[in-house]
């Protein structure tokens, strides 16, 4: 993907169940507790743009709606953000969406394009692109695109983009699985499923905390040249954690930890402003 995907953003919302007993504040079921994480997380350099925590209950339609939608941006969605009040909010802000479409949900086709046939490489089939209108909101002009995975279930994506190809739409929606690996990384690595404290407060302030430390290190990474995965840079860094940097082999991880203690040693302060990079 180049550079006009480069303003792309994927929002969704996950669980971390909780004791109803220690947690009475989180309700989700009746005989369990859960919270519930919404974010907005940016496609093209991994980072959350924004982050909302409510009780587990909260459909994740209602969790996304006072968060804030940039111009210009397009937003990946899962099925259950298709909400017409919802997706007119981001227009109204002159943002973009690429949302999965739902069953059972009428609409009117008002033109059909032919589609070429998606690389072999792109794991779907092409089978549909038309621009069609639903009911309730017909001021509206939207696109229907639909592809069919390998194992022959298919896939349908509302979007009001035109400028963009149906292979490129249906490619967006599948980095809508760059957030479901966020989460998993975020969770497994500062144990987020293990709460700190048992308030209502107490969450949200170590799952920031968390998101705080997950920058940090990317910028430590980036800052210090070491060329491996984020995960092993972390995983080094917690294994050699109490060793002396004098008594590490002269590999890769040493010469990051030195790069890093270099620049925050300098008595003027740092030398160079530690930045991200897309």
């Amino acid at each position: 993907m180049g550079r006009k995907f480069a303003r792309i953003a994927v929002v969704d919302a996950s669980l971390i169940k909780l004791s109803l007993l220690a947690y009475s504040w989180a309700e989700y079921r009746k005989r369990s507790g859960a919270a519930k994480m919404h974010a907005v997380l940016e496609w093209a350099r991994g980072i959350p743009q924004h982050l909302l925590v409510t009780t587990g209950k909260v459909h994740d339609l209602k969790g996304a709606a006072p968060l804030r939608w940039a111009r210009r941006w397009t937003y990946i969605f899962d099925r259950a953000y298709l909400g017409f009040d919802f997706l007119s909010t981001l227009l109204d802000a002159g943002a973009h969406f690429v949302v999965r479409f739902k069953a059972g949900v009428g609409y009117r086709i008002l033109e059909r394009f032919a589609v070429a046939q998606a690389p072999a490489t792109a794991g779907f089939r092409l089978r549909a692109d038309w621009t069609i209108r639903l009911p309730g909101w017909e001021g509206v002009l939207l696109r229907l695109v639909s592809s069919q995975l390998p194992d022959g279930k298919l896939i349908r994506v509302l979007t009001d983009r035109f400028d963009l190809s149906a292979l490129s739409i249906a490619q967006l929606y599948k980095e809508r699985w760059t957030i479901e690996n966020w989460w998993r990384w975020v969770k497994q690595m500062f144990k987020i499923k293990r709460p700190l404290g048992e308030s209502e407060n107490a969450l949200p302030v170590q799952i920031v905390s968390a998101f705080v430390t997950d920058l940090l290190l990317r910028v430590f990474k980036h800052s210090s040249g070491f060329t491996s995965s984020l995960y092993e840079f972390v995983s080094n860094c917690q294994e050699l954690s109490l060793a002396p940097l004098k008594e590490l082999t002269n590999g890769a991880l040493r010469r990051a930890l030195e790069t890093i203690l270099t620049l925050f040693s300098d008595p003027i302060g740092v030398k160079k402003p530690l930045q991200l990079v897309a």
